[in-house]
Formats: structure tokens, sequence, C-alpha cells
């Protein structure tokens, strides 16, 4: 019976260390020797040196981010492959939204609208007044459209004890606006 109990803590012990040496030691891109963890979406050991680190406000302009630009490590090839691309298309969308025509309901003056949106886009929680305004722009750069017209931002104080803070509130219709006629109208102004 002892001869059983010393076999099944040999195999105990041999099947440990072959997972300790089943474990990558080494950068799976540049073979450096220490590992500082591993990529989040292909799951391979990576150096600190390989390690891209992308943090979660990156897209928070997005209402739904890409699955694979959604985590936060990633290794060198997937940072080329996947992160890259996904941050280009979301600076050219925000590049887009810096030039979006932005008219309040306010505004008495007609403008050339080529087509509507038939839903109002709802932006809620803003911090300030200019990310409210860059966050419906943007919505509506990503819906197809060069405009926001008949837009309100407001805000409402939230208070949490002795703490008080402005939380801020934009609503817009999405419209394509005639850009070239809008500007000569401005020049003849």
């Amino acid at each position: 019976m002892s001869e059983e109990n010393t076999s099944a803590s040999t195999s105990t012990t041999s099947s440990l260390s072959g997972e300790a040496s089943a474990a990558p030691t080494v950068c799976s891109l540049c073979r450096a020797p220490k590992i500082a963890g591993n990529c989040d979406l292909c799951d391979s050991s990576v150096c600190k040196n390989c390690l891209h680190f992308l943090e979660e406000s990156t897209f928070s302009f997005w209402e739904e981010v890409p699955a694979e630009l959604t985590f936060t490590n990633y290794c060198s090839t997937c940072q080329v492959e996947h992160v890259d691309p996904g941050l280009e298309k979301y600076q050219g969308i925000m590049d887009q939204a810096k030039e979006v025509v932005f008219a309040f309901d306010t505004q008495r003056r007609a403008l050339p609208i080529l087509k509507k949106s038939k839903d109002k886009v709802v932006i809620e929680n803003c911090v300030d007044r200019d990310e409210t305004i860059m966050r419906l722009a943007f919505r509506a750069v990503e819906q197809g459209y060069t405009g926001i017209i008949d837009a309100t931002v407001t805000a409402r104080k939230v208070r949490n004890e002795g703490y008080q803070k402005s939380a801020w509130t934009g609503v817009g219709l999405p419209a394509n606006i005639d850009i070239e006629r809008l500007n000569r109208t401005n020049q003849e102004i």
C-alpha cells in the first residue's frame, strides 16, 4: 500500500512540474526572457516592450465599441491588425464631427437642409457643454449626417451631500445640410 501512495505522489509531482515547464517564459514576439503580461485578444505572452496598453476611454464616443477593441492589453500583432485600424476609423469620425454644422433650436435663420433624420439623438450625463455638443456631432457623423439641427443643451445640478456637479444633456436632430449653399449665404451676409 505504501508503494501505491509513493507512485501516486510521484505522478502528481511530475504532472505539476510538467505544467510549470509548459508555461511560456519568453516573449512570443521578441523572445525576451521576462514576461510582463498576456495579450487580452490572442492570449499570447509578451514582454513589457511588446505589450501595448489601451485606455478604456479611448473609444468613449462610440455608442457600441467593437468587441476586439474592448480590451486593455494588446500584443504588437493585435495592435497592428485590430487596434490601429479602429483608431484610424475613430479619429476619422472625430475629425468629421469637428466640421459638423450645429444649429440650436433658438436659431431663426433658415438652413439649406437636404435630408433630416426621423429620430432625435439624445446624449445624457456629460461632464460639460462642449463634450455634449461633440458627442451629438459624433453621433450624427456615425449615422451619415453633416449637421445637427433643433439642438438643445441643458445642465442640471447633481448634489451628493456636500458635493455638487453639473450633468449635461443634449438633444438634436441629425440632418444633411448643403454646406456649399450655406457658405454662399454666409458670404453674402
